[in-house]
């Protein structure tokens, strides 16, 4: 409201409200950067008689307002051709940018960066995958750490950039910044207890050899083994597969090249990640990117 007053001065149609001293704009100016608590708690005292929370706020203003002559002049053009909504959206969007700012992107911030320094740390730690509930495609402990950072700044980046251009659409998503800063602060004291049982995870994978079925099949098709599927089907189904069961069939696979069952033979759930380790060690490439 105190800008809006400035706006009018500053208009030389409206004779009404003279152009203002440099004294009298620095006393709105002062009024609108040093708004305390205080000045909040006055306006909901006003409040309580008023029932209207922009009236309160106009009234407080022109209590202010009185102790300079300039501006006692036009005190009844303090909240002149403006509705409340006029007043309420802007100090809303200017109060979720400020939270946003100064706390919510900062508290992610410290998560992103937390769960970064877990996927560096673990970065070779090898562990089971899971897919509706059966054993999946091994990874490292690292890389599924990675992809929740890397996630997690791309959602802060589209929140940032909501409130640089007050997005509606974002800025609704992130419109909860007091449930968020609770969120981030029980994420952090969480992540600060984690304790990593890498020989249980050992222990899944030693216990889950049924998941090399995949990159055997994808060898026996390479060299034209027919029906890859359908022989580890038969050899998997219903029975436990085990490190020296799985070696007895891959020795059987007498079609394949002598090099191609050794690497086979070779492979086991750990050494089964891939290029995971190397995008864990990556991550921060990749959140550069994502910017």
């Amino acid at each position: 409201m105190a800008e809006e007053v400035q706006q009018l001065a500053a208009i030389p149609q409206v004779t009404e409200v003279p152009a203002f001293s440099a004294e009298a704009n620095a006393v709105l100016e002062a009024l609108a950067a040093n708004f305390s608590v205080a000045d909040a708690q006055e306006v909901k005292a006003i409040e309580r008689t008023t029932n209207h929370d922009v009236k309160a706020v106009e009234y407080v203003l022109k209590q202010r307002f009185a102790s300079n002559p300039e501006l006692a002049a036009v005190l009844e053009f303090t909240h002149f051709a403006c509705t409340s909504e006029d007043i309420n959206n802007l100090s809303h969007g200017l109060m979720l940018s400020e939270a946003l700012q100064k706390h919510v992107l900062p508290a992610m911030d410290s998560v992103i960066a937390e769960v970064s320094r877990l996927a560096a740390e673990y970065a070779d730690v090898a562990m089971l995958c899971r897919t509706h509930g059966q054993t999946a495609t091994p990874s490292t402990m690292g890389k599924e750490m990675a992809v929740f950072a890397y996630r997690l700044q791309r959602q802060r980046d589209q929140i940032a950039g909501a409130v640089g251009n007050l997005g509606p659409e974002r800025l609704h998503r992130a419109a909860q910044p007091g449930r968020g800063l609770l969120s981030y602060s029980s994420t952090l004291r969480g992540i600060s207890k984690l304790q990593l049982d890498e020989a249980r995870l050992h222990q899944d994978l030693d216990s889950s050899w049924e998941v090399l079925a995949e990159p055997i099949q994808t060898v026996m098709r390479r060299w034209g083994v027919p029906e890859p599927y359908e022989k580890l089907k038969a050899f998997t189904r219903g029975q436990r597969v085990t490190h020296e069961s799985m070696q007895a069939f891959v020795a059987g696979l007498t079609d394949l090249p002598e090099g191609a069952r050794a690497e086979l033979a070779a492979l086991t759930p750990w050494s089964y990640v891939g290029n995971a380790a190397a995008h864990a060690k990556a991550l921060g490439q990749h959140l550069r990117q994502a910017k």
